[in-house]
């Protein structure tokens, strides 16, 4: 199955190892822009197996913008054709069309492993 990662943190980071160590295909990891001018680990981690990694400082537009998700990252979501999304530790709003997109949807890990 093609997997997609949303989120963030050591957690994401223990999560997308897991499911690679599982033999998972992950098609892209989605997280958010480096900080102080440090990446994130699951960032980190995932570039360190040639995984594409994308960096959105959000998903949606501002509400006084429209509040609708945002043309150009929801083309690049797309373009990595997941079949599931797996959320490991996600602070940002993830809007309805990338939740749907996917056959399977999504998943959400709540406990570390």
């Amino acid at each position: 199955m093609r997997l997609a990662i949303i989120g963030q943190s050591v957690f994401g980071a223990e999560v997308y190892k897991q499911l690679k160590a599982d033999g998972h295909t992950i098609v892209g990891v989605f997280t958010i822009p480096d900080s102080g001018g440090k990446e994130d680990p699951l960032a980190t981690e995932a570039a360190k197996d040639g995984t594409a990694v994308f960096k959105f400082p959000r998903w949606k537009a501002l509400p006084k913008d429209g509040g609708k998700v945002l043309n150009d990252v929801f083309e690049k979501y797309v373009s990595v054709n997941a079949e599931l999304n797996v959320l490991a530790f996600v602070t940002q709003f993830i809007p309805m069309e990338v939740v749907n997109q996917p056959k399977v949807r999504a998943v959400r890990f709540l406990k570390r492993f």
